[in-house]
């Protein structure tokens, strides 16, 4: 074998290397379940974690989106991520929408497209927001969470936000024609009593007349 044949199949053989191990485009679909960037010979940070999850609402619901944010603490950046919305169990729920396409685009995970959302480059990032859209039926109490890469040889796993609970729903009743939506029906009690006394007052009216 020529030196030259020697030197191309190096070359390859480091290219394939960096294209399994190195993903500057975005996590790889594997990595909706091992949560790991498959960067070669690294491993999670134990030390505390410079990145926070975060949602704008404490509950979710079937008809309102949540905003969700992942950010570095005390200016750290990071360039790449993956964010992913899991029940108690660990089952990855709902989808996502990207808000800033240059920085953030969707992933597939279990065959649902937009289960998970990671990055589009290794640039330096601050902060990233997505809307996640909850499933149709309640799932009980659900956390963000996020692998996030500060570098090849730097990444945290398992940051989590705190948990977003199923909205209870509200009761709606329909009294004379009018409807009423509340926790508990009580203004709908008030309205029927209301009612009642006028037409008391009518009837002793009439029998004065």
């Amino acid at each position: 074998m020529s030196g030259f044949e020697t030197c191309l199949k190096i070359v390859l053989l480091f290219c394939c290397l960096c294209f399994v191990h190195a993903y500057p485009t975005g996590a790889p679909t594997l990595a909706c379940q091992t949560r790991t960037p498959q960067h070669n010979g690294t491993a999670t940070q134990n030390r505390a974690k410079p990145y926070t999850v975060t949602a704008n609402s404490t509950y979710y619901t079937a008809t309102e989106n949540v905003l969700v944010t992942i950010k570095g603490t005390n200016g750290a950046n990071f360039k790449g991520f993956l964010i992913q919305m899991r029940t108690d169990n660990q089952q990855i729920v709902g989808t996502f929408t990207v808000i800033t396409t240059a920085e953030s685009q969707l992933l597939q995970c279990n065959n649902v497209n937009g289960a998970a959302i990671t990055h589009t480059n290794n640039n330096d990032k601050t902060e990233l927001l997505a809307i996640w859209t909850p499933p149709a039926q309640p799932v009980g109490n659900v956390k963000i969470e996020a692998t996030v890469v500060q570098d090849f040889q730097t990444f945290w796993t398992n940051i989590v936000s705190t948990s977003i609970t199923p909205s209870t729903p509200s009761t709606t009743t329909t009294v004379g024609g009018a409807t009423d939506t509340g926790p508990t029906g009580a203004s709908s009690t008030l309205s029927t009593g209301y009612v009642g006394l006028i037409g008391t007052m009518f009837a002793l009216y009439l029998m004065h007349i």
